[in-house]
């Protein structure tokens, strides 16, 4: 029930289109690019867990 009411009271903020954007898009890509994985980077000492 709390997460109900939660998104009654911000329905203003909330709602299905979460992530949409308004509008069509036309991505261009260059296609003569070759694709890279980098390494994740490394989690800084101050927060890392023991």
């Amino acid at each position: 029930m709390e997460i109900e009411q939660l998104i009654k009271e911000f329905s203003d903020v909330l709602s299905d289109q979460i992530g949409c954007l308004p509008g069509e898009y036309d991505i261009k890509i260059n296609e003569t690019v070759t694709p890279v994985v980098h390494a994740p980077r490394s989690v800084p000492v101050a927060i890392r867990v023991n």
